[in-house]
């Protein structure tokens, strides 16, 4: 018997004990962990949370927080009363799906329902995106830009009346002195809410060769009924102004956090409002850039028939339906 086998067999039997005979057991007794291994064992613990929210998106997270809000504050009972659908629109974004099918072959696929608001965390993204494409062509090759920030003094309550009191009071501002010299620019309104009240300020990018801040400070503190304002003016040397230029209206993060009546408040002082503005020949550069952008951007890949006639429905067989009545 070879060595390696003998050593197999006893400790076999050093553990082939009788049941009839006792065993102590050694209790196991763990040993309080180090400040180290506390740290380490918290960050095995985040790593796994993280890991369990894999495949949820946070858009999606901050929505349904968002909807639940929203219900608790009564917004399917303002929407009653008033008519309008911008709730019921908003539950079924990423939630309703339809169906697209071709109508030559019969291949198809779901898609999912968006309600395209601005303050939506799934559909705010994607207005984002194609500001931020919009304005990379509109500025290409363009000097003397500048990113201007343009704050007031918070207000408590959030209306649509003091949304229009901000444009009002920006397309005076173009009218003034200071802004002689700015031949053209954007505009996006940003809000935040603090423990102060609601907080809304303009980004800028306009191109001039010079913006006196004091003047600007004085001039705008005036249109808003301030002594002065805090503004800022900040040469534009490289495209990191665009994350600021094409912020969200709100971030769904932050909207997520806010008490329901603030959310429901903020919904529908936003309603009927735009948050982004072109002036002088920005408009202009912005009509040839739209042009540019749909040129550019790549045609919509056809059916693997080579077609481009789809119908849409409410499922295959709703699809099969139309595509019968318009004669495929």
């Amino acid at each position: 018997m070879s060595r390696t086998s003998k050593s197999w067999l006893q400790f076999d039997e050093t553990f082939a004990l009788d049941s009839s005979q006792e065993m102590s057991v050694a209790r196991f007794q763990p040993k309080p962990l180090t400040r180290i291994q506390w740290r380490e064992l918290k960050v095995r613990r985040r790593e796994a949370e993280r890991k369990q929210l894999q495949g949820i998106e946070s858009q999606d997270i901050f929505k349904l927080c968002i909807e639940s809000k929203l219900e608790k504050a009564g917004a399917a009972a303002h929407c009653a009363e008033t008519g309008e659908m911008w709730f019921a629109n908003f539950l079924r974004c990423g939630r309703e799906s339809f169906y697209m099918m071709c109508g030559i072959c019969g291949d198809g696929h779901d898609a999912f329902y968006q309600c395209s608001q601005k303050w939506c965390p799934r559909c705010n993204w994607r207005i984002s995106m194609k500001r931020r494409e919009l304005l990379e062509h509109m500025t290409r090759g363009m000097s003397k830009v500048k990113h201007v920030v343009l704050t007031r003094k918070n207000v408590e309550v959030m209306t649509r009346a003091e949304i229009l009191s901000d444009r009002k009071n920006l397309f005076a501002l173009r009218r003034q002195k200071i802004f002689g010299k700015v031949t053209g620019g954007c505009a996006s309104l940003e809000f935040t809410h603090e423990d102060a009240g609601w907080h809304p300020h303009w980004h800028l990018l306009v191109q001039s060769s010079f913006i006196n801040p004091s003047e600007l400070s004085i001039a705008w503190g005036k249109l808003v009924g301030q002594q002065f304002a805090i503004v800022k003016v900040m040469a534009v040397t490289e495209k990191s102004y665009l994350q600021e230029i094409c912020k969200y209206v709100v971030e769904g993060s932050e909207l997520s956090k806010w008490p329901a009546e603030l959310i429901l408040e903020f919904v529908i002082a936003l309603r009927g409002t735009r948050c982004f503005t072109t002036f002088g020949k920005f408009q202009d550069i912005a009509k040839h850039s739209r042009l540019l952008i749909r040129e550019e951007r790549p045609k919509a890949e056809p059916c693997s028939c080579g077609c481009n006639e789809f119908v849409v429905g409410h499922d295959r067989q709703h699809c099969k339906r139309i595509a019968t009545k318009k004669g495929y």
